[in-house]
């Protein structure tokens, strides 16, 4: 490279066009809540317990709070939000929602913005449904603003610097739409009573370091070519850029390309060899003049020797557990010996390596291994010289080292501990765990409780929570925790006598019977327990002990006779303990009852007497219960009272309660199964209740009912009844059927035709059927029974007409049929099916339902103008065949419109909606097929146009789409949707950098800690000083070591970036407390050497300390050329000749520092220093 064209590098780096410095830019970030990943149903707010102000989400710093909800007549009030599916939420008719939303209730929703990167949003929207009532909303904290309609913000400035803008959907029987705020937003506030909301999101700016335009340069050069020259590949990352985008390379005064961006290591060359073995490479966009990168480099070619290769010996070696194996190479003889070995695998470029540090041991992924008995890779092995290439091949030996697996360092598990958490409320418990050990495991590990198995779960965090685990009656859990690959690799932990209550016993009663004409003596004992730790007790009575019973046969009920036999007191002192639970024990007095017999059950049942009224209207209808009961307290060994009606138990109540009067129950009053209601509690010697029918009060009824009932459609034994009503003064409800059967048909309306029930049996002993119909709400009623059962369809033929409609067709001979039988009578056909028959081809069989019956793709294969169809009910003679002739169409043109594509932006789940719709002009049936990539993946009716589809990210080729009509393939139309990706959010924040500590050789260590959500992030991280390192992120701070020293400043920064996600950077500015030592470069030692020929040279040498590699050397204020340090004492050729004095400066290239010269030249032959010169 010349002088000018250095001269033209050095001017733009001075005018700042090749800027490197990295700066940071404010950029835009949004923040959506969807609610998609909350159990349905949750509840916040007073249904779940909450105060107003209570946290209730939490995302990306924003918090979001419950508040409480202002009317219009400035009172407070504190309702519920519930998370509903959009489905369920007004029918569904939520438009703009997706999966689950919230449905608001006299509550506000508070989202605060202060821990956002800047302290503020910029914009709020959300999608809302409002389904009535009241609205609030509040801005940056100001007082609360009540309204009817979101409508009427649309345009206003609703705070300071804050605009509302509100889009309607027009569409919408309710009030629905988008709504959002603008500005500077500290908080925002909303709610109403009926309201529903999704997709709440909030625009705010955060500042992002802004990268170089092209980075990260690493330059390859590839060996040379015996005719002098040799290529390069350039690697880089970049912002992204268009496919079309393109850039120059430049090397020395050699210009490359151009090449474009999106093509991978192009080859660059051919480049002419020098003799100074250096370069420089440059990179231009060929737009963008900014954005370029410079790079020097050194490139040997080695002597001009020939070159030789023998004896190579390929071996690979792993451990299965690791995800590298070691490449060990050996050669018998390199030439020249100090060239680089080029090896490759199957084609695949491993890299140059020095013949001097021979045999070589290369980590290689194990993804190119293959361990069959005859390896289909092969390992070459390449020098090249100026005088030409050799190269040898060589299949490599695999040897697996199983050892290893027995090697305590390869398994990531120890010091395993485990514990368990606080029992919750129903009654489960989870087990935590944590442990320490490197990630040796690629598959990850398990975690057993008993024979219970969770995971696998990842290496990357040291400790975790598995359950819920279900109490068991022992107390004893083993706790194992073991490699998925490797089951060798496991710990375990022993929990014992583990309880979610040790002492779980409770509500202890008993009572001692003497039977006097039985000359015998029960004592009965009851009491509840749960989960313990012993599964039996001891029974103690008066201070003697009695026994161990177990807890699982409650009640006890012994004779204690022969154990006391002297028993004359009258106080009997109970006890019950647990033996294995410290002060687990239960005291009471039993009861003493003396009984003149206890042959009869019932006369030690403390129930004696009930009484019950029942109020309402219907004979299924709302009933109030009013209950009483009279007890002999005697005999109670409970306060628990459980009172019986069809379908459900109420309570316990209380004796001292009675008289009750129930909540309105639904209850049938009427008909044939009188309402029953029993009163139950525990007696001495079991559950004792009591049964009545209880009064039944109607108010405000008054009703008629008469109803016909005659049998239809009989089928052997079976029969179907169609029912007829007549009735006054009905209620809205209609009324129900009790069928023979005993089933409950209904309800239906008075307005409706008659109604066919069944089937029926018919009875074989007695023919009486008895069929019952009753008001739902009045009690009005009425009963049929019949005799005899007789049906006109025992001899009719079922179908009366056979209908045939052509749907669709296709110029080959495929049709799409309606068929539609009519039934001779209006009956229901549940049990009668038919089968059709078209050109000798059976379908079916199907219900005869008075439904057309869809039959698609009907071929005839006759050149007649007609074909037949005959229909047939299963069981009937032929001539109850019904058939009909069909005229075949003459078919359309079938004609489809343009494939229109239309895509949104990616969702949370990495998805892309892709919806599809085209206009159909003409059509051969009402269905068309999706293709997608040559291959069908659904059929759809024309009507349910636009259609959907859900595309997962990333999509590295383009999906070809098309549609064709299902009875002609070539009506079609096509598209195509474009390769793309969902970028990942970026997952770094909060890094800090503490414990900076200075070294003696000019570098420093710090210690970085900083918040990454991917726990499987690998991270890049870079400093001022060009200084780079790249670690796993764990969770745990990351000590970085040998850290160069700033240039004369005592402060730093770094930058860390996601390796995943090359725009996910954050960068940080700390103090150093200590300074790089200054560069210093001596006098400069300067001679003239003239030359035979007339010509001269200078010689240039100095002394230097703490300098970089490179200096700069300057001659009479133009840059001579860049050198590194170990080549001096340096020899320039001065090539001017009309200068008598030459001011000489060195500069050194990394730190800046410089010193000058002056020689004063001597005369030499101007002749000859022109000659020279050329």
């Amino acid at each position: 490279m010349n002088n000018s064209t250095h001269w033209v590098y050095l001017l733009l780096f001075c005018f700042g066009l090749f800027s490197t410095q990295v700066e940071a830019q404010s950029q835009k970030q949004e923040v959506c809540f969807n609610f998609n990943d909350l159990a349905d149903k949750t509840k916040y707010g007073s249904d779940a317990n909450q105060k107003p102000g209570t946290p209730i989400f939490k995302k990306d710093g924003i918090i979001t709070s419950i508040e409480s909800f202002i009317t219009a007549n400035a009172s407070k009030e504190f309702g519920s939000i519930t998370v509903e599916e959009k489905k369920l939420l007004f029918d569904g008719n939520f438009l703009e929602a997706e999966g689950k939303v919230l449905f608001v209730s006299n509550v506000n929703l508070k989202w605060n913005f202060t821990n956002l990167p800047k302290g503020k949003a910029k914009r709020v929207c959300l999608n809302f449904i409002d389904g009535g009532g009241e609205e609030n909303f509040s801005i940056n904290g100001e007082a609360i603003t009540v309204l009817n309609d979101w409508g009427s913000l649309q345009g206003k400035e609703v705070a300071k610097g804050v605009k509302a803008s509100v889009s309607i959907k027009e569409d919408s029987d309710l009030l629905q739409g988008t709504i959002c705020f603008e500005g500077a937003l500290d908080s925002i506030s909303f709610g109403g009573q009926e309201f529903g909301i999704d997709n709440v999101c909030i625009e705010f700016e955060k500042d992002v370091v802004a990268l170089d335009c092209i980075r990260d340069l690493k330059i390859l050069p590839r060996p040379c070519t015996p005719n002098g020259i040799f290529y390069l590949a350039a690697t880089f990352k970049t912002d992204p850029k268009a496919d079309t985008a393109t850039y120059y390379v430049t090397v020395n005064e050699q210009k490359f390309g151009p090449f474009k961006y999106k093509d991978v290591f192009p080859a660059i060359g051919p480049i002419q060899i020098n003799n100074s073995g250096k370069y420089i490479l440059s990179i231009i966009d060929s737009k963008d003049p900014k954005c370029v990168k410079i790079e020097d480099f050194t490139y040997e070619c080695g002597s001009n020797a020939a070159c030789e290769l023998k004896e190579l010996e390929v071996e690979i070696k792993f451990c299965p557990r690791d995800t590298f194996a070691t490449l060990l190479v050996k050669l018998g003889t390199v030439a020249p010996s100090n060239a680089n070995v080029i090896l490759s695998l199957n084609g695949i470029l491993l890299g140059e390596f020095p013949a001097e540090k021979l045999p070589f041991e290369i980590p290689i992924s194990k993804k190119y291994i293959t361990l069959s008995a005859a390896p289909t890779f092969l390992i070459q092995a390449c020098v090249s010289t100026p005088n030409g290439r050799c190269c040898l091949t060589a299949v490599p030996k695999i040897r697996i080292e199983t050892s290893c697996l027995d090697d305590p360092s390869y398994c990531g598990i120890k010091e395993f501990a485990a514990t368990t958490t606080e029992c919750k409320n129903d009654g489960t418990f989870n087990v935590l765990y944590k442990f320490s050990g490197e990630n040796k495991g690629l598959s990850g590990y398990y975690i057993y409780v008993n024979s219970q198995r969770f995971g696998p779960f990842r290496y990357a965090v040291n400790g975790g929570s598995v359950g819920p685990i279900k109490p068991n009656a022992d107390g004893y859990y083993l706790v194992v925790m073991r490699d998925v690959e490797n089951e060798r690799c496991a710990d375990r932990v022993e929990i014992k006598q583990f309880f979610c209550q040790p002492c779980a016993i409770r509500d202890l009663s008993a009572a001692y019977i003497i039977c006097e004409e039985e000359k015998q003596d029960i004592f009965t004992l009851n009491l509840l327990s749960g989960p313990t730790a012993d599964t039996a007790y001891t029974l103690t009575i008066n201070g003697i002990n009695i026994g161990t019973y177990s807890l699982k046969k409650m009640p006890l009920r012994i004779s204690i006779s022969k154990t006391i036999p002297n028993l004359i007191s009258d106080v009997l002192k109970v006890q019950v303990c647990l033996p294995n639970v410290e002060k687990c024990c239960l005291e009471t007095q039993a009861k003493i009852i003396r009984r003149k017999s206890c042959a009869n059950p019932e006369d030690l049942c403390p129930i004696k007497e009930i009484k019950a009224v029942a109020t309402g209207c219907g004979v299924v209808g709302k009933y109030q219960l009013e209950i009483n009961a009279a007890f002999d307290e005697n005999l109670l060994t409970t306060e628990k009272v459980y009172i019986k009606v069809p379908g459900k138990i109420l309570g316990p109540f209380k004796p001292s309660s009675f008289p009750l009067k129930l909540e309105p129950l639904e209850l049938i009053v009427g008909g044939i199964i009188p309402l029953k209601i029993q009163v139950c509690t525990e007696s001495l010697v079991d559950t004792c209740c009591l049964e009545i029918i209880p009064d039944i009060v109607n108010k405000d009824c008054d009703c008629k009912l008469n109803i016909s009932v005659t049998p239809v459609e009989c089928s052997g034994d079976k029969y179907y009844a169609s029912i007829k009503t007549e009735s006054s003064n009905g209620s809205k409800g209609g009324y129900f059927v009790l069928g023979p059967d005993g089933k409950k048909y209904g309800p239906f309306g008075y307005d409706q035709k008659a109604q066919v029930i069944g089937p029926f049996t018919r009875a074989t002993t007695s023919p009486r059927q008895v069929f019952y119909a009753a008001d739902v709400e009045k009690p009005c009623a009425d009963t049929v029974v019949l005799d005899k059962i007789v049906c006109a369809s025992d001899t009719l033929c079922r179908i009366k007409e056979l209908k045939v409609v052509i749907r669709g067709c296709s110029p080959k001979g495929g049709y799409d049929l309606m068929v539609t039988p009519v039934p001779n009578l209006s009956l229901s056909s549940l049990l009668t099916t038919y089968y059709l028959q078209i050109e000798g081809q059976k379908y079916g069989p199907f219900k005869l339902l008075n439904t057309p019956q869809l039959i698609e793709n009907v071929i005839i294969n006759t050149d007649a103008l007609t074909f037949e169809v005959k229909a047939c009910v299963e069981g009937q003679s032929e001539k109850c065949c019904v058939s009909v002739k069909v005229t075949k169409p003459k078919c359309p043109e079938c004609e489809l419109g343009e494939l229109v594509i239309k895509t949104a932006p990616c969702n949370d789940k990495g998805e892309v909606y892709a919806y599809l719709d085209f206009k159909y002009f003409r059509t051969n049936s009402d269905y068309f097929v999706l293709v997608q990539n040559g291959k069908e993946i659904s059929k759809n009716k024309y009507t349910e146009l636009p259609i959907r589809l859900i595309l997962p990210a990333p999509q590295k080729d383009t999906i070809r789409l098309e549609v064709y009509d299902s009875n002609t393939r070539s009506c079609s139309s096509k598209g195509y949707i474009k390769p793309f990706d969902c970028k990942r959010p970026c997952s770094l924040s909060d890094i800090s950098v503490t414990e900076v500590k200075c070294n003696n050789d000019g570098t420093y260590s710090m210690l970085v800690k900083l918040k990454a959500t991917n726990t499987d992030s690998i991270l890049w991280l870079q400093t001022s000083t060009g200084f780079e390192s790249r670690f796993k992120y764990t969770g745990q701070a990351v000590r970085i070591d040998k850290v160069p020293l700033p240039k004369n400043s005592r402060t730093d920064w770094i930058v860390v970036c996601d390796k995943n996600s090359p725009d996910c950077c954050i960068k940080w500015l700390y103090e150093v407390p200590c300074t790089q030592s200054p560069c210093e470069i001596g006098a400069l030692k300067l001679e003239q050497v003239c030359l035979p020929t007339g010509g001269y040279y200078i010689t240039l040498n100095f002394e230097h300390k703490n300098t970089g590699t490179f200096f700069n050397v300057y001659a009479n204020g133009k840059l001579y050329g860049t050198f590194a340090y170990n080549l001096l004492p340096l020899r320039v050729q001065v090539l001017s000749a009309d200068v008598a004095v030459l001011e000489v400066k060195v500069e050194d290239k990394e730190k800046g520092c410089t010193q000058a010269g002056r020689l004063e030249l001597k005369n030499v032959n101007p002749t000859a220093q022109s000659t020279a010169s050329k």
